[in-house]
């Protein structure tokens, strides 16, 4: 039993650590609106920077059981080069692999679907991590979304989405790219 507690704490001290390597950006740096909830960590080993949006409930439920919660990255390299990416994380504990997907509906009946990053098989998460182009992101910031479909091995979940809340994702994803 001991064993299993120190395992534990472990685990916990582990989570904590990659979660607050995430601090809190300078906006004065970088000349963002007061609205921006941005945060920066910079990898030493990789010579990356890395800039996040706060996690943003987008769904309509606010039950944990069927919520849907979002997170923008950007990653800037020392060339000044830059890839963009959206966590999207539920409750849901599925499997997922390289054909796991998010499809993003949008309320002109336009779709967009983007595969899982990862090649591996994972199982036990609800979280899925999609590359975003620049069509992509012009779509989402241009175009209302309506819907989005969580696709794991096995089964889907489909989201309602809240307009008000995407709109903080949208602003969010804006502070994002202002940041070269």
């Amino acid at each position: 039993m001991r064993i299993i507690l120190i395992l534990i704490f472990s685990f916990f001290q582990l989570i904590l650590f990659s979660q607050n390597k995430f601090k809190a950006l300078d906006r004065n740096k970088y000349d963002l609106k007061k609205n921006c909830r941005i945060y920066e960590y910079y990898d030493e080993f990789k010579k990356l920077n890395y800039f996040k949006t706060s996690d943003i409930l987008v769904s309509k439920s606010m039950s944990s059981y069927n919520s849907l919660e979002a997170t923008i990255y950007k990653r800037i390299n020392n060339d000044k080069d830059f890839t963009y990416y959206i966590n999207f994380f539920t409750d849901k504990k599925e499997c997922i692999n390289e054909n796991s997907s998010v499809e993003i509906l949008f309320n002109n009946g336009n779709m967009i679907k983007l595969p899982n990053i990862s090649n591996k098989i994972e199982c036990g998460t609800g979280s899925l991590n999609v590359l975003l182009s620049e069509v992509h992101l012009s779509e989402i910031k241009n175009l209302e979304i309506d819907k989005i479909r969580l696709s794991f091995i096995d089964r889907y979940y489909d989201f309602e989405i809240d307009k008000n809340r995407i709109i903080k994702l949208i602003e969010n994803l804006d502070c994002l790219i202002q940041i070269d």
